[in-house]
């Protein structure tokens, strides 16, 4: 199996199996010019991968389950929550731009990165690297877009001027400036993960 996808090491993957299995395998990897000097600068990564990488996966789920949570309750983006079941995101943006790529690039331009995966679809991912900050940043990301978009549809001279967040909205708490001990988001997360971290 790989462990390069959600264990996160930069390269690498391994094949398990019985002692005679490995020995084939073995075989058949030099047999067609596997062979590979001085590994141990890749064995490296990939023995953190599998002693540390698997319980950060529990975490790079939870930010997905909220990310995806957070862009749902956009107007204009549809996201099937109870789809999300590791670290995807797939978002329906078909009804705030007419190319995907434009919005790709908006996001890019805000450190947000994303890929089509369809006709009017994104799909985001979490990782190691990706917490509680960095899904804030993109939601703020995506709702500085959508908001700037709405502006524009309706004759403002500059839509990205008028992102104005209603305290009782459903979304307000994850529009505010991030912070690790009042930040919603943190603070929701932090309850998936842990419940004794924080307050009911």
């Amino acid at each position: 199996f790989c462990l390069s996808k959600g264990l996160g090491a930069p390269i690498g993957s391994i094949v398990v199996g019985k002692s005679d299995f490995i020995r084939r395998c073995h075989r058949m990897r030099k047999a067609l010019g596997g062979q590979l000097r001085q590994v141990g600068i890749l064995a490296a990564p990939g023995l953190i991968a599998l002693r540390d990488m698997p319980q950060e996966m529990k975490i790079d789920h939870a930010c997905a389950l909220e990310l995806g949570k957070a862009l749902n309750e956009i107007q204009g983006l549809i996201v099937d929550v109870d789809a999300i079941e590791t670290n995807m995101v797939i978002v329906d943006v078909s009804a705030v731009c007419e190319s995907t790529d434009e919005i790709i690039g908006a996001l890019e331009a805000e450190g947000v990165l994303s890929a089509a995966c369809g006709k009017g679809l994104l799909r985001l991912v979490t990782h190691h690297q990706v917490r509680w900050q960095q899904v804030e940043k993109a939601v703020s990301a995506f709702q500085a877009y959508v908001y700037g978009a709405i502006g524009e549809a309706r004759g403002e001279s500059n839509g990205t001027e008028k992102i104005a967040y209603d305290p009782e909205s459903p979304v307000a708490d994850v529009t505010c400036e991030y912070d690790p001990e009042l930040g919603s988001v943190a603070k929701r997360m932090k309850r998936y993960v842990d419940p004794g971290n924080v307050d009911a």
